[in-house]
């Protein structure tokens, strides 16, 4: 009987509000290790597919012309500090209450196609120590990183019969998440009304909108979170005021407004627009008063915002803002204005902000954390939360900007330091070798001897056949003390497929209170360069047995290549793992983990291996048996890894070199040939 272990959130994110972000939380013994080439016996494990060539989209050292860069002006050029040569950018944690930012210039990012993605990383120092000054395991100084779309500024407000007053409603929405996500400013505008004599606005509404309390954002008059509420413009909408009803504001400021734009915040030129309304608020009609307007031409503006925290993914209560049958009349009652998302429409939905921010990440300056014992590359994998692999390959073709944006609290009672710095810049598109890397490359040295071996990649068809990545054995099993945990394991197909069709998988799981498992069953395309997906395209439900195989009828979910097979489930189970694999199949995902990403166990547990997750699958197309190169530094000749003279295409998974002489070390390295075609090489 093996034995069970419980890992307590090794990647979790403890999240609360956007300004309340909670220290990283890491198991620091949940880690692993992977060999490359020792002195002797070596096993190297490779991704399926490797990186060829970076083109450079855009750099900056800050050593030229920054002209292009909107600047705070808590922030400064400086050669107080840099990563090369003389210059970097920076601001002193000496600035109190205060959220300030950097934004590049703009820069566009090219074409790709589906074996290329952008990439960015940048170089920082961060010396930030009152990052918890006040031990409550809250973040208090503290960076993001946002980005902006600047070719795509989406409009949400909609004309929809989705729990429509009647007919149809206005509603701001994204109707595929069934609300709003963060960091939305969207308008329902009208066209130019002349406000008559004794003139009224009144509109049907409804709201499910954050709640605002507890809202508070240190730096800023902040008093409540998502904001909806109702503008006019008396000046072609130079200016605009609030407009009050009879249902009144719940709050003055609110931070969907401020942290989209500062100028609402007080002091700011739009204060006079801060206020909201939030919760939760049936239909119910909503009057305004407009003889401060008589006989003007004015604008009338719907308006809704949101914070870059908390929305409709986390809860699906808050459904947005509903606006029906908004009309204006005289003093008498009759109708000068009209429009009822149906048959009646002159609103036009807009985009409140002339492009979005999208956080990227938050971090801060914690030893533990890149950049807190001095300089250090900002890279993929490094953030613990939010677009952890820094891709930003959905951006590919648009005109982007990114933000620098730093907060730091009213005190320095954890310390003070010398601030971030941020230099070297660098975005690139990066071009995958597609073909199949080697996999599980074993390296043992003998007397004036090397022998290698690795593994043979699928290269037969599968008919109705199981593909599994372990022995079936498991020597241990995991559970992860988050609310959702999804084990996924990726099924690599021969070279040469052309689609799959999975019938069914099994899975081995253990309960922590020994009865059947219920569980939801997930399924995700496999991008060519080897990386899973983050939405599933299938899914269901199933119950499992308790600590025995239990496999579940498909109906003939259908993939263009690899696939990756998860088990949906709670803290109370344990996934087996067969620790004596040695491939790197499996993975691990979380919404706690405050990424959509799939995190490879090998790169987690130590010892890793591969869950007990196998699947029963039919191929079409012509699968292709490959041949394989061997290189060796030194060479024969004492050149840099040459081509072994006997290694050339060499149809199986093994090689013995006695071309070696003890006491020399000796590296190598070996491909997979397909036809004209060669991978990348696996090695040290």
């Amino acid at each position: 009987m093996h034995s069970i272990l419980i890992l307590i959130t090794t990647l979790s994110l403890l999240f609360a509000k956007e300004i309340n972000h909670k220290v990283q939380s890491i198991e620091k013994d949940a880690t692993s290790s992977s060999s490359t080439q020792v002195e002797n016996d070596t096993q190297v494990n490779e991704f399926r597919t490797s990186r060829e060539d970076t083109t450079t989209i855009w750099f900056e050292d800050f050593e030229g012309d920054i002209s292009g860069w909107i600047i705070d002006p808590q922030w400064e050029l400086t050669e107080t500090e840099s990563n090369s040569p003389t210059h970097s950018l920076h601001i002193d944690d000496s600035n109190y209450d205060i959220i300030s930012s950097a934004i590049s210039p703009i820069m566009t990012f090219p074409e790709i196609d589906e074996n290329s993605g952008i990439s960015f990383s940048f170089a920082l120092n961060c010396n930030l120590p009152d990052f918890d000054g006040s031990g409550d395991n809250y973040l208090e100084d503290y960076y993001w990183v946002d980005i902006a779309n600047l070719s795509d500024v989406p409009v949400y407000f909609h004309s929809s019969s989705s729990d429509a007053y009647e007919g149809q409603s206005w509603w701001c929405a994204d109707a595929g998440v069934g609300g709003y996500t963060d960091a939305w400013v969207q308008i329902l505008q009208s066209p130019v009304i002349t406000v008559p004599v004794g003139g009224e606005l009144s509109a049907m509404m409804k709201w499910g909108i954050e709640a605002s309390a507890g809202a508070s954002v240190a730096g800023t008059c902040t008093d409540g979170w998502d904001a909806a509420n109702v503008r006019i413009s008396n000046d072609g909408g130079s200016t605009w005021n609030l407009l009050t009803g009879d249902d009144v504001y719940d709050f003055e400021y609110g931070y969907g407004w401020i942290y989209n734009d500062v100028e609402y915040d007080c002091g700011g030129s739009l204060e006079q627009v801060a206020a909201g309304w939030g919760n939760q608020a049936d239909w119910h009609e909503v009057t305004f008063d407009l003889n401060a307007y008589e006989g003007q031409d004015v604008l009338i503006r719907f308006a809704f915002g949101s914070d870059p925290a908390y929305s409709t993914p986390d809860d699906n209560t808050l459904t947005g803002f509903k606006v029906d049958n908004i009309t204006v009349t005289n003093g008498d009652g009759d109708v000068v204005y009209f429009d009822n998302a149906d048959d009646e429409t002159s609103m036009i939905p807009m985009s409140g902000l002339e492009f979005a921010w999208n956080q990227v990440f938050y971090d801060y300056g914690d030893i533990t954390r890149p950049g807190g014992l001095g300089w250090d590359s900002y890279d993929a994998g490094d953030p613990f939360n939010g677009n952890i692999m820094l891709d930003l390959s959905d951006l590919a073709g648009s005109d982007v900007r990114f933000r620098w944006k730093v907060r730091l609290d009213d005190n320095d009672d954890g310390g003070n330091g010398d601030g971030l710095f941020i230099d070297d810049i660098h975005v690139w598109e990066v071009n995958y070798n597609v073909i199949p890397t080697v996999q599980n490359l074993n390296i043992y040295s003998e007397d004036s001897q090397v022998s290698l071996t690795w593994d043979m990649p699928p290269s037969e068809s599968y008919d109705n056949d199981e593909v599994s990545n372990d022995d079936g054995s498991p020597e241990n099993s995991w559970a992860w003390g988050v609310e959702t945990v999804k084990y996924g394991s990726v099924f690599d197909m021969p070279y040469g497929t052309e689609s799959v069709v999975v019938h069914s998988a099994s899975f081995a799981p253990n309960s922590l209170d020994d009865q059947p498992i219920s569980a939801e069953i997930e399924a995700y395309n496999v991008s060519p360069i080897g990386v899973p997906e983050t939405v599933p395209v299938y899914t269901t439900t199933a119950t499992l047995e308790d600590e025995t195989w239990t496999s579940i009828e498909f109906s003939n979910w259908t993939f263009a290549g690899d696939f990756l097979i998860a088990l949906v489930v709670d803290s109370t189970v344990y996934m087996s793992i067969d620790e004596d694999a040695t491939t790197a199949y499996s993975y691990i995902a979380s919404p706690d983990f405050g990424s959509d990403d799939w995190f490879r166990i090998n790169d987690i547990l130590d010892p890793g291996g591969e869950w007990l997750i196998r699947s029963v699958v039919t191929t079409t197309g012509t699968a292709v048996e490959p041949g394989f190169n061997v290189y060796r530094d030194p060479g024969v000749d004492g050149s840099e890894w040459q081509l072994m003279f006997n290694g050339s295409n060499i149809s199986t998974n093994e090689y013995v070199d006695n071309l070696t002489e003890n006491g020399i070390e000796y590296c190598y390295k070996v491909s997979a040939v397909y036809g004209t075609e060669e991978s990348d090489q696996a090695g040290p």
